[in-house]
């Protein structure tokens, strides 16, 4: 069987059972052998992002930046925390990756706290093979505060995060001669330490 037939026979699979195929149910299904996925793709998960699906599940390890990410994309779509169960019908992922990682639910929130994670965009192109999938990082800064998640990619971005102390922050940046576009990341930090120092 060619890695497109296999790759073929994956997706058939993925869209009649409504999930990513196991290695059983590929096996079962399709015909296709532990072997093939081995030797064409290294495995299954790497035949499954061949194929264009996203690996998922208590067999895949999720990237910690992958599990918050698509928890703050849950909470600013709602415009506050979710609960577990507003999470899982709206996320893509079960509640399992937090609570392994740290312990319960409600530590998540602190997890996410003025934190910088690189993310991967994804282009794709279609060949012969199937559709391919290229990655490009990049740092993504978000600041948790007042019980909103916000993205900040810009000096402006975060003084509208901090708005009601816009003035102020606007001076410290000009007196600490702080360079956003130098050094975006130790700006970033700066400011938003000071903030907490004069609201608290």
């Amino acid at each position: 069987m060619s890695k497109a037939e296999i790759l073929q026979a994956i997706r058939s699979c993925a869209r009649k059972l409504k999930h990513n195929p196991t290695r059983r149910e590929l096996r079962l299904t399709a015909r296709v052998s532990e072997e093939a996925l081995h030797k064409h793709f290294g495995g299954l998960k790497g035949a499954l992002e061949k194929a264009g699906l996203r690996p998922s599940g208590s067999g895949f390890r999720q990237q910690e930046s992958t599990v918050l990410l698509d928890w703050a994309r849950v909470a600013r779509k709602l415009g506050k925390i979710p609960t577990v169960t507003e999470y899982e019908s709206r996320g893509g992922f079960s509640d399992m990756p937090f609570h392994s990682r740290y312990g319960s639910w409600t530590k998540v929130p602190g997890a996410f706290q003025q934190f910088a994670r690189k993310q991967k965009i994804v282009s794709q192109k279609t060949s012969s093979e199937g559709t391919e999938f290229s990655y490009k990082e990049f740092d993504a800064y978000f600041i948790y505060y007042n019980g909103k998640i916000d993205k900040v990619s810009s000096e402006k971005s975060l003084l509208n995060v901090f708005k009601k102390r816009k003035n102020e922050l606007r001076k410290f940046i000009n007196t600490n001669k702080l360079r956003f576009k130098k050094d975006f990341e130790e700006a970033i930090i700066k400011t938003a330490q000071y903030f907490d120092e004069i609201e608290n």
